[in-house]
């Protein structure tokens, strides 16, 4: 997504400030819903982080929400090691974004300060 819309950086911020504002409460939704053995709340929670995941990184992060998404009731015992796999990719795809996001951020303040000669 950050390659197609380039020309519209407002909207691009806007959107990875909120999934890195959103995705820690998904996960807080998936951990509360493997505790009280509610797989609906961890698939519920999965399915909109996987959405989520989906506008920034289609490969690896977003296939271990969508694992976590398919754990059934019989399979709880799998969700720690699955979440663990998905919190990992999350972390690494949040310091992209967070990275993507200050360097985009700063841009602007640079061209300005080179505009006006103070660089």
């Amino acid at each position: 997504m950050l390659e197609i819309l380039q020309s519209d950086e407002s909207f691009v911020d806007e959107v990875v400030a909120m999934f890195l504002r959103r995705f820690p409460i998904l996960l807080d939704e998936i951990r509360c819903g493997f505790e009280a053995s509610d797989v609906a709340a961890i698939s519920r929670a999965a399915l909109s982080l996987a959405g989520s995941i989906a506008y920034f990184d289609e490969g690896e992060t977003c296939e271990a929400a969508k694992r976590v998404e398919r754990i059934r009731a019989s399979e709880l015992t799998r969700i720690p090691a699955a979440l663990s796999e998905l919190e990992q990719r999350l972390d690494d795809l949040s310091h992209y974004l967070s990275g993507e996001f200050s360097q985009r951020r700063a841009a602007p303040a640079a061209r300005r300060s080179y505009a006006s000669g103070q660089m």
